[in-house]
């Protein structure tokens, strides 16, 4: 842990000044609230780690290739053929 700054122990004595007459069932809630709120923003700063082995099992699972015989050129030529279009909308008045 940081050691505290001079601004920070002045920040702290503002704040005491105001806190330090409130009940001490509040007090209590409020320390809870504050050390909750500490621990959720620094699980929220370390991003959680994948395991070693994440990228090897993504490839396994998402990479592929072309199982057949046609060539390329002939898998062009079957998309090409069932390709329909339309004539271009003429947008003039």
């Amino acid at each position: 842990m940081e050691a505290l700054s001079k601004t920070d122990l002045s920040a702290i004595n503002f704040y005491w000044k105001f806190l330090q007459f409130i009940p001490e069932n509040v007090k209590l809630g409020l320390a809870a609230k504050l050390t909750t709120s500490v621990l959720e923003d620094t699980t929220a700063a370390e991003p959680e780690k994948e395991p070693d082995d994440y990228t090897a099992r993504m490839l396994d699972k998402f990479w592929g290739a072309w199982v057949g015989d046609e060539t390329a050129d002939e898998v062009m030529k079957n998309i090409k053929l069932n390709v329909k279009s339309r004539n271009p909308i003429n947008l003039d008045l």
